[in-house]
């Protein structure tokens, strides 16, 4: 009796490992969406490694720049800052 819950235990933890390896296979092999629209944006390195191969002009470099950093800057704004001991109580301001 105790062989046999061995033996079915062992056979459950075989097939939960064969499913994880399976999971990471396919999300390797087909990718997730997050990973998908994170291919489509530029970094600024890759920008650079553009204008220096020759692929992009000057004008499209300064453009696709600007557009970058403009994409990036409201992210970094969004952060609120604890509030001081001058600042009004909220019922004041």
């Amino acid at each position: 009796m105790p062989a046999d819950a061995i033996f079915w235990l062992l056979i459950i933890f075989v097939v939960i490992i064969l499913f994880f390896f399976g999971v990471t296979f396919l999300r390797r092999h087909f990718g997730s969406a997050d990973e998908s629209a994170g291919k489509e944006a530029f970094s600024l390195g890759g920008l650079r490694s553009m204008l220096k191969n020759g692929q992009i002009t000057q004008e499209e470099y300064d453009r696709l720049r600007d557009h970058t950093v403009a994409a990036v800057k409201p992210a970094s704004f969004k952060r609120r800052k604890p509030p001081g001991l001058n600042d009004p109580p909220p019922e004041l301001k």
